[in-house]
């Protein structure tokens, strides 16, 4: 049950791009950020009228559920919304072509497709 942090400034983006995090996927709002020394915590305050998170990121552990969506979902789903495509299938090979754009080879229906791209993100 991984979480994230997602920083004031982070917070900022998100909305500046219109990306509304449910409820389901904050699992605290954080208010203060504490520095643990040896000798001496000093405690951060997040400051007045702004935002600091800590969501829940990525799948469980194959076979446990539980009652929240995902960071990494939410992300996704509104990529896709506006235009990336998403492949869920294994990378056999992964270069750059001679252009230096990257290029990716999977297995699709049994036969190996490629793909090259500007831009790629991988998750894993």
């Amino acid at each position: 049950m991984c979480a994230g942090g997602i920083s004031p400034c982070m917070n900022d983006a998100l909305e500046d791009l219109g990306i509304i995090l449910p409820d389901n996927v904050i699992q605290s709002r954080i208010t203060t950020i504490t520095l643990q020394g040896s000798w001496k915590h000093i405690h951060l305050p997040v400051p007045n009228g702004r935002k600091m998170l800590s969501v829940y990121r990525g799948a469980l552990p194959f076979g446990q559920h539980a009652n929240h969506e995902s960071f990494d979902s939410v992300l996704l789903n509104y990529a896709t919304l506006h235009g990336a495509e998403l492949i869920g299938q294994k990378i056999n090979h992964a270069f750059h072509d001679d252009n230096g754009r990257p290029t990716l080879c999977y297995t699709d229906n049994d036969s190996e497709a490629r793909l090259t791209a500007d831009f790629v993100v991988f998750a894993c």
